[in-house]
């Protein structure tokens, strides 16, 4: 019993890869040009930054400023 729900999650899973495969569904292109490496450089220090140090730390996440940061600042 076990065995056939894992297969039926499996090939739900194969199926839904196959299917956005054949779409041509791709991840976004890179804007800046820039190398993996460096869009993951660019976003941390962006990230750290925003947070800050000492007593007034802010969380990007809860503010929402990842939503509104400009693309030529970096990722994301």
């Amino acid at each position: 019993m076990k065995g056939k729900w894992i297969f039926g999650i499996g090939l739900v899973i194969v199926l839904v890869a196959g299917g956005l495969a054949y779409a041509g569904v791709t991840a976004a292109p890179n804007r800046n040009g820039d190398a993996p490496a460096q869009v993951v450089a660019n976003f941390y220090d962006w990230y750290l930054g925003y947070i800050g140090e000492g007593e007034t730390r802010q969380n990007p996440l809860v503010d929402g400023a990842y939503r509104s940061k400009p693309a030529s600042q970096g990722t994301p």
